[in-house]
């Protein structure tokens, strides 16, 4: 079900031509929910469910380097066998490729809280169809440039400055609480991909859909044929000695792309 606000903050009118940025989280939103084992992932950390994972491993290891990287690797590991069986959410790469093409004014970038080695993995499985990114923020850049990570609203105000353009005529699509505070907090339009575990964060979205192609359509973007993609683990994956490779099927044509 799809619902929106065409009013935003302090009465805005929601208006796409005045669009000059689009940041998107990455899993949940431009990947299928759920891949990463995040439950997991906390047992193994002796997280409690209800904690914030990088959050609580500062405050755990702030003084502990070592012990830190420890932690860190574990949620690498996670992570990597999520990536090793990543899927994208239907029209991901026909909403990215249409941006390309019809708005080439506006400005795109992947926000996650993943690694940069993932963040990389995922922007290849892209760039096959043409879709691609003018800045990938992941939890390593936000290290590098010492920014707070999501919900912080610090990555939206970092790239809206970077590329010259007011935070209000941004939008932050994603599909967790994070993702709307972040936006939200710049003063930028936030849309909710939403799926059966999420609608409690409505509340928070300028705009709600269940589908990308239905953000396409509130965007006034017209999307070409959809592309299919056959994920191939050859060998081990991520990691291993084999190569993980996706398919890309689009117009007739076909090509590979190594994870």
């Amino acid at each position: 079900m799809e619902s929106s606000r065409q009013e935003g903050a302090q009465g805005r009118q929601f208006d796409p031509n005045k669009l000059a940025g689009v940041l998107f989280d990455m899993d949940g939103t431009l990947t299928l929910p759920h891949q990463i084992d995040f439950t997991k992932m906390k047992e193994r950390l002796g997280i409690p469910p209800h904690e914030d994972v990088l959050r609580t491993l500062k405050e755990r290891y702030g003084d502990s380097p070592d012990e830190y990287a420890r932690a860190m690797q574990i949620i690498d590991e996670v992570e990597a066998e999520g990536a090793a069986e990543l899927a994208l959410q239907p029209y991901c790469r026909e909403l990215l490729a249409a941006l390309r093409r019809s708005r080439p004014d506006v400005k795109t970038a992947l926000v996650t809280r993943n690694s940069r080695k993932q963040a990389a993995h995922f922007a290849s499985m892209l760039e096959c169809n043409g879709a691609s990114f003018d800045a990938i923020i992941s939890r390593d850049e936000c290290e590098t440039l010492s920014m707070p990570v999501k919900p912080s609203p610090a990555v939206c105000f970092h790239l809206a400055n970077q590329w010259g353009v007011s935070p209000e005529d941004c939008m932050f699509v994603g599909d967790f609480r994070d993702d709307m505070l972040c936006g939200k907090g710049a003063g930028a339009w936030t849309c909710l991909i939403e799926n059966h575990k999420n609608q409690e964060f409505r509340e928070l979205a300028d705009l709600s859909v269940d589908s990308l192609a239905a953000l396409a359509r509130h965007l006034q973007l017209p999307l070409a044929a959809p592309s299919s993609s056959v994920h191939v683990d050859m060998g081990e994956g991520i990691g291993g000695g084999g190569v993980a490779v996706d398919v890309c099927v689009s117009s007739g044509s076909m090509k590979a792309v190594a994870g």
